[in-house]
């Protein structure tokens, strides 16, 4: 009986494993098999999306050809000017940087030139209609003696893509239904601002306000470093709440507040700014939003790093 009785647990085990470890097994297998099948699904949807963003890249290029990218874009802006009506149009092509790696050549143009405010405001309108790779990366304005006109300095990057089939320089126009108050909102934040106040008269808007309600979030990133100017030989910045779209012009020494943090501006350089908060010095590059600060240490007593 003994035996018997081994022999049928033996033979019962055996069963058991062949028949339901074939059918464990099988599906490892299918869930394996699956897994694979998802995943290359997903390599494909996203190398489709990839795809299609580099052919969006391909088509709104400057160029491939390095002297038509060139000219082909300063006459554009020269064009651009004429129809905002700015005086005294110039275009130079400053650099262009070759990045074979990531596959495309960055230009930095300077246009300068002359006008007013409403004409500043035109030309910047028209130039966001425009969805090419290019952006105005700073904005530079000085008030002529009589103030009757602003000198203008723009600099402004744009990229060719080196393996773009664009032969001559074709400008798209932005798709309005993506964001259609994107060119006009941007042209009324600068025709709507006082440039012309004497510096010394004028009460400093020294704090940002935020909504206190719940849910509490971080302002940080939608407050932003719009301009450096400089008015009445004095330099002052131009921080833009991106949320409630209102804009504070400050001086070196000027206080403000970002949400709940206090905050000082202790230097304006060419290119960005310095502000003191929390016990430490932060850089903060125009175009910037103060979720890009830089740490540059402890507040001393010394002056902040240059």
């Amino acid at each position: 009986m003994i035996v018997a009785g081994l022999i049928f647990a033996v033979v019962a085990a055996w069963l058991l494993n062949d028949v339901y470890g074939s059918a464990v097994s099988t599906l490892l297998k299918q869930r394996n098999k699956l897994r694979n099948d998802v995943t290359r699904l997903e390599m494909a949807t996203r190398s489709e999306s990839l795809r299609r963003r580099l052919d969006s890249f391909m088509e709104k290029s400057l160029p491939a050809d390095r002297f038509r990218a060139a000219s082909e874009y300063q006459n554009w802006l020269i064009d651009l000017s004429a129809r905002s009506g700015i005086r005294e149009p110039k275009a130079e092509a400053a650099t262009a940087k070759d990045s074979p790696k990531e596959g495309y050549r960055n230009y930095t143009f300077t246009f300068r030139g002359k006008g007013t405010l409403a004409e500043l405001a035109a030309f910047l309108r028209q130039f966001h209609e425009y969805d090419n790779l290019h952006l105005i990366r700073n904005v530079l304005l000085k008030p002529s003696k009589d103030a009757k006109y602003l000198d203008i300095t723009l600099n402004i990057d744009a990229l060719a893509m080196t393996q773009s089939a664009n032969r001559t320089l074709v400008m798209h126009l932005r798709d309005p239904e993506t964001d259609p108050d994107v060119a006009e909102r941007m042209s009324r934040s600068v025709i709507e601002r006082d440039f012309f106040v004497d510096a010394k008269s004028a009460t400093p808007v020294v704090e940002i306000t935020r909504p206190t309600s719940p849910p509490k979030f971080d302002p940080t990133p939608y407050c932003f470093v719009t301009a450096i100017v400089e008015s009445f030989g004095k330099t002052e910045v131009w921080l833009g709440n991106r949320i409630s779209g209102q804009l504070d012009r400050l001086h070196v020494g000027d206080r403000f507040r970002i949400g709940e943090m206090p905050c000082t501006l202790t230097k304006i350089d060419f290119n960005s700014i310095t502000v003191e908060a929390d016990g430490g010095l932060y850089r903060i590059p125009f175009g910037y939003s103060f979720d890009d600060a830089e740490y540059l240490g402890d507040v001393t007593t010394e002056d902040p790093p240059g």
